[in-house]
């Protein structure tokens, strides 16, 4: 069965339910809520030798994608209902000589999208999917964004993933610096 999300007024349902059916915290209903855990670095990639072997040594993103797929039933089991993966992630290591050289972008400069990275989201939403799980999908992260060639970039990119058959997303663009959201369903 494919993970179906959708709202009800203000209330998330996922499968056709209430999330959190029943459910109250300190007297107050959560029913309808969509907690999310902010997991950007599920997809991760750096693509800069200089700052990958921070990372684990070896970096191997497709060893970090499996890892974080495997755990996906686990969160699940203990209630998570909701990832948000990041095609550009988010930062990791906040020193200048690493955070200011990483390259975890998903894009090319011109805005083509990566297919590596596309894969490896892929394999996340799979995994989500069969866990019952969303996953809220962040397009960009202000410090990668910026080395893409223009903003105009960023307005055309969401464009090529709206046409895939992507099961339990919902894409969110994030530009960051000026704090605009917009939100597309997939």
């Amino acid at each position: 069965m494919m993970t179906e999300i959708e709202l009800d007024g203000v209330r998330f349902l996922i499968n056709g339910r209430p999330t959190y059916e029943g459910v109250t915290y300190r007297g107050r209903s959560v029913e309808g809520l969509l907690f999310n855990s902010r997991m950007v670095q599920a997809i991760f990639d750096d693509e800069n030798p200089e700052t990958a072997v921070h990372w684990t040594g070896r970096w191997d993103p497709d060893r970090n994608t499996d890892e974080f797929c495997a755990a996906l039933p686990e969160y699940r089991r203990r209630g998570l209902l909701a990832v948000t993966v990041g095609l550009q992630g988010g930062g990791s290591i906040y020193t200048p000589e690493i955070y200011d050289h990483y390259l975890n972008l998903a894009y090319e400069p011109d805005g083509a999208l990566k297919p590596a990275y596309f894969e490896r989201l892929g394999r996340v939403l799979q995994a989500a999917d069969a866990a019952g799980m969303v996953v809220i999908v962040n397009y960009f992260y202000w410090k990668q964004a910026a080395r893409l060639e223009s903003g105009a970039v960023i307005d055309e990119t969401g464009a090529p993933t709206k046409e895939k058959s992507v099961a339990s997303a919902d894409v969110t663009r994030n530009t960051g610096r000026v704090g605009r959201q917009t939100a597309a369903g997939v």
